[in-house]
């Protein structure tokens, strides 16, 4: 049980440390970019936006958190990702099971992720050109990120899905790996456990509670 709850600490973004942490953290709350005329753009202005709005000074943490969790919505298909990534049990889970889930999935994002901000440096980053898939309306888009401090760059891969008007995130690769289907298989695990979508669901909020995926200084 140990060995699960550590995993799951590390949850969906557990493989991706350091600047691409950031980078994930950043496309992961930009507003709908209605104004891109493709993919790669769209991302591009994904990064752009939301590093002013929530890199800005003199705005309370209230404020930052509450842009955070906006934008989240805004830009990632948070319930469709939340549905790929506990698989079956979603299909056996009743409405409030599920709504009572995506909250604290929310809330695992926004734990995880948000405390990074302050600790950007002013990494840059490019799009390429959308790679096509074989679904419809779904294409894989390059996105490098280029270290403040020199190194390596990062290189991560973005799946995107056509809407109406504009796109919405639905997994990122980093090295090759797929985040989305990493974390399914680490919730699967806490799932078999706990026996249900609503055992994960408090296993995750007891761990919210701890602070256990706020992410640690180095």
């Amino acid at each position: 049980m140990r060995i699960m709850l550590t995993r799951l600490r590390h949850g969906l973004f557990g493989l991706a440390a350091g600047p691409a942490l950031l980078l994930i953290a950043v496309l992961a709350t930009a507003p709908i970019a209605q104004a891109a005329s493709s993919a790669d753009q769209f991302l591009k202005h994904y990064g752009e936006e939301v590093l002013k709005q929530l890199t800005q000074s003199g705005i309370s943490d209230d404020e930052r958190k509450a842009r955070f969790e906006k934008l989240l919505d805004e830009g990632f298909d948070v319930q469709a990702i939340g549905q790929f990534v506990v698989a079956r049990y979603w299909r056996a889970a009743d409405d409030q099971q599920r709504e009572a889930f995506l909250k604290v999935f929310r809330d695992y994002l926004t734990q995880r992720f948000l405390p990074l901000f302050s600790d950007y440096k002013g990494e840059s980053f490019d799009t390429q050109a959308p790679k096509p898939t074989d679904r419809q309306g779904l294409v894989w888009v390059p996105l490098k990120l280029d270290r403040a401090v020199g190194g390596e760059p990062v290189r991560t891969e973005w799946l995107l899905r056509a809407t109406d008007d504009s796109y919405k995130i639905l997994d990122v690769k980093a090295e090759g790996t797929s985040m989305a289907i990493t974390l399914r298989d680490e919730y699967a695990s806490v799932i078999r456990r706990e026996g249900s979508l609503e055992g994960l669901t408090k296993e995750i909020k007891r761990l919210l509670d701890q602070g256990a995926f706020v992410p640690k200084k180095s």
